[in-house]
């Protein structure tokens, strides 16, 4: 819902300050959503040996 919501505030008034914004916080996200994945993965992997 907050990347919907930068999303929108960018549509309505794209400055590039807003447009750096929006892309660090998407990348930001993506990459901790990955890490946290990755983690859960272990964590389940080592839990079943």
């Amino acid at each position: 819902f907050l990347i919907g919501a930068s999303i929108l505030k960018t549509t309505i008034s794209p400055t590039w300050n807003d447009i750096g914004q929006l892309a660090a916080i998407i990348i930001l996200r993506t990459m901790l959503n990955y890490l946290l994945l990755r983690a859960i993965e272990q964590g389940n992997a080592r839990t079943r040996i």
